[in-house]
């Protein structure tokens, strides 16, 4: 099935809507957005739209490039654009994020354009643009928004699953200190006894090998001897 965009975005998204889905796109483990950050970042710039939308239809190549080794930009892959789009996106999806393309080892400069012609009525067309500009300006926006809807649909529904783990985690997270604030502050404690209920805390949350009572009665036998 190939991805669907629209006709008013960028020549790179006008070449990659026609291009079939290989992945839904997987971010860095390391990349934290809270809320609806990834959306204004991904709305930020046409080139995060692209980068997206690369991320999903392109091949990964047979060595990641330098930035992607070195866990630069938000996607877990090296992706770059498939055949047949010439040299509209020559760098990765991750370096193309906030049009970083010169970092990337298969960046490609592109042609000169030829200079253009003076031409009659150049002056009034220049500053008629710029007196529609805040419409254009709009127009653009609801274009990125359309493009990033319709282009890639599975998109949003990866990312709104990838903030909901976030926001869980933040959750346990806060719950943990707290707990740990309630053991150290608890006066009925001695400090031997907040030390092993800290440790059982620690071993619930952060379970090794699943050996978690294993643990516990190695540490008890341990404090044992010691105590």
């Amino acid at each position: 099935m190939a991805i669907q965009g629209t006709d008013n975005a960028s020549e790179a998204l006008r070449v990659l809507r026609g291009k079939p889905m290989q992945r839904e796109p997987a971010r860095r483990s390391n990349k934290k957005w809270a809320g609806n950050l990834i959306h204004q970042h991904i709305d930020a710039s046409i080139s995060n739209v692209e980068s997206a939308v690369l991320q999903i239809v392109g091949p990964p190549p047979v060595k990641p490039c330098r930035c992607c080794r070195n866990r630069h930009g938000p996607w877990a892959r090296c992706i770059v654009s498939p055949e047949g789009c010439g040299n509209i996106i020559s760098a990765c999806a991750n370096c193309h994020w906030y049009d970083k393309d010169k970092n990337c080892n298969f960046y490609k400069a592109p042609a000169p354009a030829p200079a253009p012609m003076n031409q009659p009525g150049k002056s009034w067309e220049k500053g008629h643009r710029h007196a529609s500009s805040p419409f254009q300006g709009r127009l653009q926006h609801q274009e990125r928004l359309t493009t990033i809807g319709m282009a890639a649909p599975r998109i949003m529904e990866h990312l709104h699953a990838a903030m909901a783990d976030q926001r869980q985690e933040e959750a346990e997270t806060r719950i943990t200190v707290k707990i740990m604030e309630t053991i150290i502050n608890d006066p009925a404690l001695d400090a031997d006894e907040r030390y092993i209920d800290l440790f059982r805390l620690f071993l619930s949350k952060w379970d090794i090998l699943g050996l978690a009572v294993y643990w516990e009665i190695f540490v008890m036998r341990w404090l044992d001897c010691w105590l």
